[in-house]
């Protein structure tokens, strides 16, 4: 099984009160050219051009009170780029099969130690079996005083592209084997083994959050 994982949104986490992200890009500061700065952007579309950012230096910069985290979310802009991570966090994620993980490396401005920028291979909404997956939308319970979860079936990838704004994944069966151990379904999240995270927890890995969705595999 694998669930949900994003950035840390917590003031007291992240130190930043946006609650969105700790670090950002500004062209003029972060890469030394706009050849640079393209060679960059195309890795995220292109990873086989990967080799020829072996040796540029692209710079990041931390929000003001930012707060130095294992896992750092990014105003990336035009990068297709997940968020940041430490050495630590790469070290964990490295002992787990992933296809097509792209990593670059980048300075934080002001932080310690080696950080890169990653994303995670990403997967079409039709690897999704909809008829045994379950989605909710969420209503308000009056008597109750809360909002609570409703079930919604959904059985096509149209059809879940038309109500996409208004319901969530809870559990989401896949039509074929995935063997990465963290990927992307678009338009639905993206998830990280069982195992990843427990190393993560057992490693101390901070700056990321568990949401309630979850793919059986």
């Amino acid at each position: 099984m694998l669930q949900e994982v994003r950035t840390s949104c917590e003031p007291a986490v992240i130190g930043v009160r946006n609650g969105l992200y700790q670090t950002e890009f500004i062209d003029a500061r972060s890469f030394p050219s706009k050849d640079v700065k393209d060679k960059f952007a195309d890795v995220f579309t292109n990873p086989l051009n990967l080799s020829a950012f072996k040796d540029e230096c692209v710079k990041a910069f931390a929000l003001k009170r930012a707060k130095q985290t294992d896992i750092v979310s990014c105003d990336s802009g035009i990068f297709d780029l997940d968020f940041l991570i430490s050495q630590k966090a790469a070290d964990v994620i490295k002992s787990f099969k992933i296809n097509n993980l792209i990593k670059v490396p980048v300075e934080i401005d002001g932080w310690s130690g080696k950080y890169f920028t990653v994303s995670f291979p990403k997967y079409s909404v039709n690897i999704v079996n909809f008829p045994e997956s379950i989605f909710v939308y969420q209503d308000c319970d009056k008597e109750q005083g809360k909002f609570i979860d409703i079930v919604r079936s959904i059985n096509a990838p149209d059809e879940y592209g038309d109500l996409m704004t208004q319901i969530v994944p809870r559990k989401i069966s896949l039509s074929q084997k995935i063997e990465d151990k963290a990927f992307h379904i678009n338009g639905m999240g993206l998830f990280f083994s069982r195992d990843i995270l427990d190393a993560f927890l057992s490693e101390q890995i901070s700056g990321f959050s568990l949401h309630d969705a979850f793919v059986l595999a």
